[in-house]
């Protein structure tokens, strides 16, 4: 448990983070948490800078922790280097999608089903994006004019 006693990251006393004082507690123990994993990945691409998985996974911390652009930039960076992961596409799309930026998230859903067509989390994230512009099904070529 965050926060419990004995905690390798976290040193703090066992509390069931009830009071102001426990939540503080458990709101450091998560950012020294996010501090490590930042960094873990840091030195994973230093040691491989074109290992996607590892600059997927960092994209993915970047976005959970609110640095969005940051996190685009990143997923950016993951699919120069595996333009064929469908993974990051939807993962960049999920942001996008939460950003507001509809039309973005769109193209990255198009990609993905031009991968593998018929994709359900594609067509499902496709459709409600479409729904949220008030659009039926318009193919997107921002992607395909950005990633030949």
């Amino acid at each position: 448990m965050v926060g419990a006693r004995g905690d390798s990251v976290c040193d703090a006393p066992d509390t069931h983070m009830t009071d102001f004082a426990g939540a503080c507690i458990k709101s450091r123990c998560v950012a020294a948490l996010h501090r490590a994993a930042d960094a873990a990945c840091g030195s994973a691409i230093e040691l491989d800078v074109y290992d996607g998985t590892v600059r997927l996974r960092r994209a993915d911390l970047l976005a959970a922790l609110g640095r969005s652009s940051e996190a685009l930039a990143a997923y950016d960076v993951a699919v120069e280097i595996g333009p064929m992961n469908m993974e990051v596409y939807l993962r960049k799309a999920f942001l996008l999608r939460t950003l507001g930026r509809h039309d973005e998230a769109l193209c990255c859903y198009n990609r993905v089903n031009e991968l593998e067509p018929g994709h359900t989390d594609a067509l499902g994230g496709k459709d409600d994006v479409l729904a949220r512009l008030g659009r039926d099904g318009k193919a997107c070529n921002h992607h395909r004019q950005a990633h030949p």
